[in-house]
């Protein structure tokens, strides 16, 4: 939204920061499951479910988050976020069954709410010709909160236990709970009390729904979002159990991948503007994505560790890399003054290949021989998620 009040810089540094926080609450077990699993005495695969569970909550959270935002203002909604995150992962912190399961379901709720409140805030701060590296940026926070769970979260482990793990994103939440709250009457000047609930929900799918160019991108973020789930979900599993890296260097290949990816967001936000054409971009980047995802089973313990790096790394800027220019489609696409709805419509299939992904390929697994067999089947996702691109694309085309 052009024209807008809002300061760019601080806006841009607290949502990121917000993404860069509930990301890693939401990745917190996958980046220790070896450790995490031995404690419980489970197989490490089944962080998939856990995982899964989490981003279930986001899923129906995403269908009132764009009217938590509207009553409350993006601000606050982006505190509350925080503060389901922040209370999910003391809950995780007890180390009991019960307490993973609320704290999933609360860390759930919270990353539900993040995009719409942070979407809303930038589309009123950012300049239409920065769109698609504003909003990249932005989601650099994403592979950034993988990157702290790779390399923060194992030594924690390593050092006091798994269960001090959890303080990381716990304390990183207050800090920011706090630095928002000095902005938030001016940033939510816009926000409106009296909007009733009732009908936030079936409005928001309705908007989607009918709508085949958001659809269509919906579709095709349900699908990049299970390529990118399965990857940060199986990464270390892979690493450990098939090739016999230690838990440590396992979580420094990750967090080099989700490094990469932050770097990909970036590239690509930039590219997508010069080009003035996203989601074509997109489109090539599935197609990488699943070449790439095809040549997992080529790895082997006698693979070079810079070839492990090199492959991970390129599979960090395809799969991990797509949702800045993504989210600035939503924002593109949106109808005016609709933009919140719009987000957490999209997100709803977005968080719905979160959801199915991890769960799914953790049945896959055993099914396909183990994980090295197992990651190839998920380049047909790839594929499927460019076609569904260029759909989304030509439809927009039409409207226009």
């Amino acid at each position: 939204m052009p024209g807008s009040k809002l300061p760019l810089i601080p806006v841009l540094g607290a949502t990121t920061a917000g993404q860069m926080i509930t990301t890693l609450s939401a990745l917190s077990l996958a980046a220790i499951a070896p450790a995490v699993a031995e404690s419980l005495n489970v197989a490490p695969e089944l962080v998939g479910y856990q995982v899964s569970l989490i981003y279930g909550a986001a899923t129906l959270m995403s269908l009132f988050g764009g009217i938590l935002v509207v009553r409350n203002g993006a601000a606050r909604a982006l505190q509350v976020s925080l503060l389901c995150s922040l209370c999910g992962m003391v809950a995780i912190a007890f180390g009991v069954w019960m307490g993973l399961l609320v704290g999933s379901i609360l860390i759930g709720v919270g990353y539900g709410i993040v995009n719409p409140s942070a979407a809303h805030l930038l589309g009123k701060a950012t300049p239409v010709h920065l769109r698609n590296l504003i909003f990249s940026l932005k989601q650099t926070g994403v592979p950034l909160g993988g990157v702290l769970a790779g390399l923060v979260l194992p030594v924690v482990t390593e050092a006091y236990g798994w269960q001090a793990a959890p303080f990381v994103p716990i304390g990183l939440a207050v800090l920011l709970i706090l630095a928002i709250a000095l902005a938030r009457n001016r940033w939510d000047s816009d926000r409106r009390p009296n909007t009733p609930y009732g009908t936030a929900a079936w409005s928001t799918l309705k908007l989607v729904a009918q709508d085949k160019a958001l659809l269509w991108l919906g579709i095709a973020s349900f699908m990049l979002s299970v390529c990118q789930l399965v990857l940060a979900t199986f990464m270390t599993i892979l690493l450990v159990k098939d090739l016999g890296y230690s838990l440590i260097a396992a979580g420094s290949i990750l967090a080099a991948s989700q490094a990469s990816g932050a770097a990909g967001r970036v590239l690509w936000g930039a590219i997508a503007d010069r080009l003035g054409d996203g989601l074509l971009l997109l489109v090539g980047v599935s197609v990488a994505m699943a070449a790439l995802y095809l040549s997992i089973p080529l790895l082997s313990a006698e693979t070079g560790q810079i070839g492990v790096f090199a492959l991970f790394m390129a599979l960090g800027a395809t799969a991990v890399g797509w949702n800045g220019v993504f989210v600035a489609a939503i924002i593109q696409m949106a109808p005016h003054g609709r933009t919140s709805e719009a987000t957490g419509g999209v997100m709803v299939l977005t968080f719905g290949g979160v959801l199915a992904g991890p769960s799914l390929y953790a049945q896959l697994v055993p099914l396909a021989g183990g994980q090295s067999q197992a990651f190839p089947w998920v380049a047909l996702v790839a594929l499927f998620a460019g076609f569904s691109l260029w759909r989304s694309k030509t439809a927009f085309q039409k409207r226009a």
